[in-house]
């Protein structure tokens, strides 16, 4: 991971702020979690963690959590949104519309096993209608959480310096 951008201090954390106070960063959130909880509370917890942040912050998110990400998004002025293993069509959102002209980054490992092109692609056309850019990185493997190095069925140290490049070039240009 860059070293300018922190990782939540535990999993079930649900944001964490970079050093420069730029790039909110959601967790996947365990699948229990989510079954308990419901995307509803998750948006809004997603919103209420980013409510003291000025306008203008990355929101990045790691599987479910890129989800949370495009809500924020949708309910903030950010900057851009960054989308690791996880996007979501608006309309599983409950959202009509990509905010005009944010743009984003997807990233994902092109046999991930919770890989949803239909969904990607919805927010392709989503960002791009709304007159965003939209940038996306497909990786080679299998792995969800690639990035994760306690993964190791997963993990691709090749893969992750490239994604963390790519996003931090992002993030400086936005």
């Amino acid at each position: 991971m860059p070293h300018n951008v922190s990782a939540p201090p535990d999993t079930m954390s649900q944001s964490s702020i970079n050093t420069t106070g730029a790039c909110l960063m959601t967790t996947n959130q365990p699948a229990h979690s989510r079954k308990g909880v419901g995307y509803p509370a998750l948006m809004g917890s997603a919103v209420q963690s980013v409510a003291d942040l000025p306008d203008g912050f990355i929101a990045l998110g790691f599987s479910n959590g890129g989800g949370m990400s495009e809500y924020v998004a949708t309910q903030r002025n950010v900057g851009g949104v960054v989308m690791l293993s996880g996007a979501l069509g608006l309309e599983e959102l409950g959202v009509d519309s990509w905010p005009e002209g944010v743009p984003a980054q997807i990233h994902y490992t092109v046999d991930d096993p919770f890989r949803n092109q239909g969904w990607i692609d919805s927010v392709i056309h989503s960002v791009r209608e709304s007159g965003g850019a939209v940038d996306v990185f497909d990786y080679p493997g299998a792995g969800h959480l690639f990035t994760d190095e306690s993964l190791a069925d997963e993990f691709d140290a090749t893969n992750t310096e490239l994604l963390w490049a790519r996003v931090v070039d992002f993030c400086s240009r936005v």
